[in-house]
């Protein structure tokens, strides 16, 4: 019986298999050696920048499956975070989840072809924890070489988003530079106190982070950076230097076992610290989908230390323990965010470093959507442009704005040309200017050197309806004309 996915053979032993660590993460999975460094860097990706991956969570290889054609039996699929993302349902991910995910299909496209199938777009059934090789790619394993060669770096990771040279040599690609947060702008304001491969490697945790606590403005992103910044040493240490045996024996932070003081010692970059922080903290990551066990950063407190982590202790620490953090952002209270941080105002003229480094970054530390969406349009002066078709401007509006527009464009049409067959002399003149083709609206909003047809019609229509409603008010319009 074939496999699915059309890979041969059907079946394979785990002899023809490898276990290969997903880069950035505690996680493995056991694949057919030919698309094992393909599927690795696409879950290192999906890691990166969907969701973390566990450690073991990946189901892959399997010697037997009740599916007969199942893709696990050749070794060619595999099913990631299959907890939160249970067999036969619809809508386990949320919509900007499933914008990353097609974004990280259409890189894992070369010459049109599919490298990695999601099973969430099966008809039935659907299994959004499934992922496998795609329809085609056996026969175009070439393709796959291909792919490793041009995209794949030595380290495992892809060039996606982060760049870097891949393993096949050639020009060395730039990370994504398309008016979000780089990390060059993040090592700009963290003062570059650590090489830029760092600065490369954390950016996604980071941005993911910030998304999660809402540290979506200028304001509350500087804010992050500065605290983060001063307690981290501008990204460089997750753990704190001292080894902790001063928090030995303190109560007020739940340290009642013998060597609480050194287990649960600063870590992250907010440096959390005592075990019951470490509590709360396990469980609200455990909430959240982050860690497989409510207990786990007690179980295992080094790992809040780990990359497969970062950020995940400073986003709970400013959304949850500390939860004024984003108002104290919003109002550019540095002094009052400091303390709530620190408990008093140690390293403030540090802090404040990273702030004004952070602040005079500007919109750089926005992510392309946020600020292009609705920053812009705040910010920019396009609030005051129009699609109207009696608007007094050419301006150009290429954004995904284009609900506000049409809605502006509509109501000012109805204000017009309401107040037109009622006789208002203004609204008559702005019909009258459209219907010649002497208005800016009576342009193509996207090319203000072409007539808009219909408009002018539009506008002439209206005109006959005004002369029949109310003669008088268009003859005192022609007359001034």
């Amino acid at each position: 019986m074939p496999s699915e996915n059309g890979w041969e053979p059907a079946r394979v032993s785990a002899s023809a298999c490898v276990w290969t660590d997903i880069p950035g993460t505690d996680a493995s999975m056991l694949l057919l050696a030919e698309i094992a460094v393909l599927a690795a860097a696409f879950a290192a990706d999906y890691n990166a920048y969907v969701e973390p991956l566990y450690d073991a969570d990946c189901a892959s290889y399997t010697p037997v499956n009740s599916v007969p054609t199942s893709n696990h039996l050749n070794a060619t699929a595999w099913d990631m975070r299959w907890n939160t993302h249970p067999f036969k349902v619809k809508g386990t991910f949320t919509a900007a989840q499933v914008a990353e995910i097609r974004r990280l299909q259409a890189f894992y496209t070369i010459d049109d072809l599919l490298l990695i199938f999601w099973a969430g777009d099966w008809r039935s059934p659907v299994d959004e924890m499934h992922w496998q090789m795609g329809y085609g790619t056996y026969d175009r394993r070439d393709l796959i070489k291909r792919f490793v060669a041009e995209r794949v770096r030595d380290d495992g990771f892809s060039t996606y988003r982060r760049g870097g040279t891949p393993r096949g040599g050639g020009a060395a690609v730039p990370p994504a530079a398309s008016g979000g947060l780089t990390p060059a702008v993040l090592a700009q304001v963290m003062d570059n106190r650590v090489p830029m491969p760092r600065y490369e490697a954390l950016l996604p945790a980071m941005v993911r982070a910030m998304n999660a606590g809402q540290i979506s403005t200028v304001l509350r992103r500087a804010m992050f950076c500065a605290q983060v910044g001063h307690e981290s040493g501008g990204l460089k240490y997750q753990t704190e230097l001292a080894d902790g045996s001063a928090y030995e024996g303190r109560t007020d932070l739940g340290n009642t076992q013998p060597g609480d003081g050194r287990r649960f010692r600063g870590r992250d970059f907010l440096q959390i610290t005592g075990r019951n922080n470490y509590t709360r903290l396990s469980q609200w990551a455990h909430s959240q989908g982050i860690v497989p066990t409510p207990t786990y950063f007690v179980d295992r407190p080094d790992d809040l230390a780990s990359d497969q982590y970062a950020f995940v202790g400073a986003v709970w620490y400013w959304t949850v323990a500390r939860p004024q953090l984003n108002t104290l952002a919003d109002n550019g209270d540095i002094l009052g965010a400091t303390r709530a941080v620190n408990g008093g105002t140690n390293g403030l003229n540090d802090r404040k470093a990273f702030y004004q480094r952070a602040l005079a970054a500007g919109t750089a530390l926005l992510d392309p959507a946020q600020y292009d969406e609705w920053e812009a349009l705040m910010a920019d002066g396009t609030f005051d442009q129009s699609r109207s078709i009696y608007r007094t401007d050419n301006n150009r509006v290429f954004t995904a704005r284009d609900m506000v527009y049409n809605a502006d464009a509509m109501g000012h049409a109805q204000l017009v040309e309401t107040a037109a067959i009622r006789g208002e002399g203004w609204a008559v003149e702005l019909v009258a200017r459209t219907a010649n083709g002497t208005s800016a609206g009576a342009k193509l909003w996207w090319d203000a050197t072409k007539d808009d047809v219909w408009a002018i019609n539009h506008a002439r229509h209206l005109l006959q309806m005004i002369e029949i409603a109310n003669p008088a008010a268009l003859q005192s319009y022609l007359g001034k004309a």
